[in-house]
C-alpha cells in the first residue's frame, strides 16, 4: 500500500511538471468551463512608405507606424520591423525604428523591398512594398537651376567641356555652369536682371563657351532696340558681355546652332536654312532650289557641326538642289559649307524629329518614326548607311519605347537618347535616357556595341547630353544636374559636404496643402560622415500689432549611429508659427548652407468659438465658417463643419465670438438663432459657455463670417 502511495505522489508531481495534463491527455486550460486564451490578430502595414539615396549604392527606407484597426492611433502592441527582398522570405533587415538604412547594393539597378511590421506575438502585417534605385558609382550631383520640370526645358555643351547652358524654352533665365567650377549663374542678358519674358527656342554654346545663340520674341534683352513681336535670333558674347540680333528684322527666325569659333551660327527664318558669319557679317541662304532661290517647302531644325565645315537639317522641299525631286515626304540633308552645295543625303525615314551632329560632321544622330514610335539613328554620310540603334536589341528592350531628343559624343562613337517607356516595369522611371556605344566591323559599318539606361534607372531624367569623347554624360532630372562618368568625376564636379536637405511629417499631419498646428518636423541631412552638422529654420510668427515676424532656429542634427553620413533632428513650430520659410543645414560656423525643397509651407490656423450664456443650449451645434464667399477647412471633415458641443444647461439667449485666421487682430461678434425641442419650434436667444476649435486652412486670412446651427 505504501508503495502504492508513492507511486500516486510521483505522478501527481510528474503531472504539476508536465502542465497539470488531466487525463485523456486533455490540457487543463482547454476544459470546458476555462475562458480561450485570447490571440493578437495580425498588425496593419506601415503607412507611407517612401526611400531615399543616400550614397550611389546605399538606400534609406522611411515609413510612419501602423494604425489599430478601424482607427486613427498607432499600434502601441509593434515590436519591430522586418525587411526582405522580393522573392525570399529571409529576413534581410530589421528594426526598431521607423526608417533602415541597406548598404552594399549593386548599382545602376532597381530593387524591389517589403516592410512588414510584428507585434509583440510574433504575428506580422502583409507587407507594405518599395522599389529603391541605385545610381552609377562614378557619378555626381552638380546643380540645381530654376528652369522648371517640363519637356520645354534646354541643354547645351560646349565641344571642350568647360560650360553648360540651361533654360526653359517656355521662358526662363539662361543659366551658365562652368564645370570645373560648379559656379552657376544666370547671365545678365535682360535690363532688370529678371529672366527673358518671352519663350526661348534654340539654345547653343561655342567651343569654348565664350557666345551663345539663341532665339526669342523677349522684349526685356539688354540693349537692343528691337521690340518684341516675332522671334529673333541673338549672338551674346559673354567676354564683352554684349548682345546682337542676326537674323532679319520681323521674321520668325528660331533654331540656332553655333560653330565651336564662335564664327558660323546657322538657323531657321520663315522656314529656311541660313547661314550667317560674323566674321565677315554675311549670310547665305542654304536651303536654295536650283535658281539660288528659297526652296519650296518646309526646312528645318539646322545644326552645325564642331567644325563649322558641315550642316544637317530636315527637308520637305521638292524642288532642294542636290536632291532627287521624286524622294519621300521628308529628307536628312547634309550641306558641305565651303562648296556651297548638299553633301549627302537620307531619304529612308517617314517622319525625321531631332537630330544631332558630331564635331567633324562624319555622322548625324536622329530621331525618326517609320510609321509607329520616334526610334533612334545615326546616319553615317561617308558611307550613307542608316543604323537602326536598337537592331541588335531583344524585342523586349525595343517595343513600347518613344525617343525624343538625342545627342552625339563629339567623336561620333556613342549616342545617347531621352525616350518615353510606354509599358515599364514597376519602380522604373517612365522617362529616362539609353546610351549606345558604336563599334565598326571590318566593312566600316556601325555596329553597337553596347545599349544600356544612363543613370539611376528610378530616376526620371532628360536632356541626356554627351561630352567629346562620351566619358562625361550630363543630365537633368527635374531641375538637379547630374554628370555620370565613365570614371572618377573630376574633383572640382561634386558639390560639397552636405548633399542633400530634406524635411517630413506623418501624413495625419496636413489640413489640406497646409501643416496642423503643433505637427513635429523630422529633419535630415546626408553628407560626409563624422560631420558637426545644424539645420537653419527660418519661420514666421504672427504677430498681434503688424506683419508676421520672421524668425530663425538653429536646430543641432545628429549623426545616426547606425547609418554613417545621415544626420537627424525633431523641431515643432512655436505656437503662433504662420509658415515655415526656408529650410538649410550647415557645418556648424563653416561652410555654406545647403537648402531643403518643398519649402516654403504655410501652417493651417486655429479658429475659436465662444458661446456663452447661463444655461438651456442644444446638445450639438454645427459650425460653417466662409471667407470672402468660400468655406475653408475646418477639422479634417470634407463638409467643412465642425461640431459643437456645449455644456447641456443653457439659458435664454445664444451668441458667439470669432477669433479669426489673423489671430485677435480682427475679431467679430454675433448672435445666433436656437431652436428648442418640445417648443413648438419657437426661437429665443440663449447665452452659455461652449468653446470650439479645428484647423482652418489659410492661416493668416480673416473669417469674414460664421454661424453656428442646432
Amino acid at each position: 500500500m505504501q508503495k502504492r502511495h508513492s507511486m500516486l505522489r510521483v505522478l501527481v508531481v510528474l503531472a504539476l511538471l508536465l502542465g497539470s495534463v488531466l487525463p485523456g491527455g486533455v490540457p487543463r486550460s482547454a476544459m470546458a468551463g476555462d475562458p480561450p486564451e485570447e490571440t493578437m490578430a495580425p498588425p496593419e502595414d506601415v503607412r507611407n512608405l517612401d526611400w531615399s539615396l543616400i550614397d550611389y549604392n546605399r538606400v534609406q527606407l522611411q515609413w510612419e507606424k501602423p494604425l489599430l484597426p478601424d482607427s486613427a492611433e498607432e499600434d502601441p502592441n509593434i515590436e519591430k520591423y522586418e525587411i526582405y527582398e522580393a522573392g525570399s522570405n529571409a529576413v534581410f533587415a530589421e528594426t526598431l525604428d521607423t526608417h533602415v538604412v541597406i548598404g552594399d547594393l549593386a548599382e545602376k539597378r532597381i530593387y524591389r523591398f517589403i516592410v512588414k511590421a510584428v507585434n509583440a506575438e510574433g504575428e506580422r502585417s502583409s507587407g507594405e512594398t518599395t522599389y529603391p534605385g541605385t545610381s552609377p558609382q562614378y557619378s555626381a550631383e552638380l546643380a540645381s537651376a530654376s528652369i522648371g520640370s517640363g519637356d520645354e526645358r534646354m541643354m547645351d555643351l560646349s565641344a571642350d567641356g568647360s560650360t553648360l547652358l540651361l533654360a526653359n524654352g517656355a521662358g526662363s533665365s539662361i543659366y551658365e555652369f562652368k564645370t570645373a567650377t560648379g559656379v552657376l549663374r544666370a547671365l545678365p542678358l535682360t535690363q532688370d536682371g529678371e529672366p527673358l519674358n518671352a519663350s526661348i527656342n534654340g539654345l547653343s554654346v561655342s567651343g569654348d563657351g565664350s557666345a551663345i545663340v539663341f532665339a526669342t520674341a523677349s522684349d526685356n534683352l539688354k540693349g537692343i532696340p528691337q521690340p518684341g513681336g516675332e522671334k529673333t535670333v541673338y549672338v551674346y558674347d559673354v567676354r564683352s558681355d554684349t548682345l546682337q540680333a542676326i537674323s532679319q528684322p520681323g521674321a520668325r527666325s528660331t533654331e540656332p546652332s553655333i560653330s565651336a569659333d564662335g564664327n558660323r551660327i546657322v538657323y531657321d527664318e520663315a522656314s529656311q536654312i541660313y547661314l550667317y558669319e560674323r566674321q565677315s557679317n554675311t549670310r547665305i541662304l542654304v536651303s536654295a532650289n536650283t535658281a539660288s532661290l528659297p526652296s519650296d517647302d518646309l526646312n528645318y531644325r539646322p545644326v552645325i557641326s564642331a567644325d563649322g565645315k558641315y550642316i544637317a537639317y530636315y527637308s520637305s522641299a521638292s524642288d532642294l538642289a542636290g536632291v532627287p525631286a521624286d524622294g519621300p515626304e521628308q529628307t536628312l540633308v547634309v550641306y558641305d559649307v565651303d562648296s556651297h552645295a548638299v553633301d549627302s543625303y537620307s531619304q529612308e525615314a517617314s517622319r525625321y524629329n531631332q537630330l544631332a551632329i558630331s564635331d567633324d560632321g562624319s555622322r548625324i544622330a536622329f530621331t525618326a518614326r517609320y510609321g509607329g514610335f520616334a526610334k533612334p539613328f545615326v546616319y553615317d554620310r561617308t558611307t550613307g548607311e542608316t543604323k537602326y540603334l536598337n537592331n541588335d536589341r531583344p524585342q523586349s528592350e525595343d517595343k513600347n519605347k518613344s525617343y525624343l531628343n538625342i545627342s552625339i559624343s563629339g567623336d561620333g562613337r556613342t549616342v545617347a537618347a531621352d525616350l518615353l517607356h510606354h509599358d515599364k516595369a514597376p519602380g522604373q522611371a517612365s522617362a529616362f535616357g539609353e546610351r549606345f556605344d558604336l563599334t565598326e566591323n571590318q566593312d566600316g559599318g556601325i555596329v553597337v556595341a553596347k545599349a544600356s539606361q544612363t543613370f539611376n534607372p528610378a530616376y526620371t531624367t532628360a536632356r541626356n547630353t554627351l561630352d567629346r569623347d562620351g566619358k562625361k554624360l550630363y543630365l537633368l532630372n527635374v531641375t538637379t544636374l547630374y554628370v555620370e562618368c565613365s570614371e572618377t568625376c573630376d574633383a572640382g564636379e561634386p558639390g560639397g559636404h552636405i548633399q542633400t536637405v530634406s524635411w517630413s511629417v506623418p501624413g495625419d499631419a496636413w489640413a489640406g496643402d497646409e501643416l496642423k498646428q503643433g505637427a513635429t518636423m523630422s529633419l535630415q541631412a546626408i553628407g560626409q560622415p563624422s560631420l558637426a552638422l545644424e539645420a537653419i529654420v527660418d519661420y514666421s510668427l504672427l504677430s498681434e500689432a503688424g506683419p508676421p515676424e520672421k524668425k530663425q532656429a538653429v536646430v543641432p542634427l545628429s549623426e545616426d549611429a547606425q547609418a554613417a553620413g545621415i544626420y537627424r533632428a525633431q523641431w515643432q513650430p512655436p505656437s503662433g508659427t504662420s509658415a515655415v520659410d526656408k529650410l538649410s543645414a550647415r557645418e556648424k560656423d563653416a561652410g555654406e548652407a545647403v537648402s531643403a525643397p518643398g519649402l516654403p509651407v504655410r501652417i493651417a490656423g486655429m479658429l475659436r468659438v465662444a458661446i456663452s450664456g447661463k444655461e438651456g443650449l442644444p446638445e450639438a451645434m454645427t459650425l460653417t465658417a466662409t471667407h470672402e464667399g468660400k468655406a475653408p477647412r475646418i477639422g479634417d471633415d470634407s463638409s467643412r463643419r465642425a461640431v459643437i458641443r456645449p455644456p447641456a444647461r443653457c439659458g435664454s439667449g445664444l451668441c458667439r465670438q470669432i477669433v479669426g485666421g489673423d489671430r485677435g487682430r480682427r475679431r467679430d461678434r454675433a448672435c445666433f438663432g436656437r431652436r428648442h425641442s418640445g417648443d413648438g419650434g419657437r426661437s429665443d436667444a440663449a447665452c452659455a459657455n461652449a468653446d470650439a476649435a479645428g484647423n482652418v486652412a489659410g492661416q493668416g486670412r480673416t473669417i469674414r463670417r460664421a454661424y453656428a446651427r442646432t
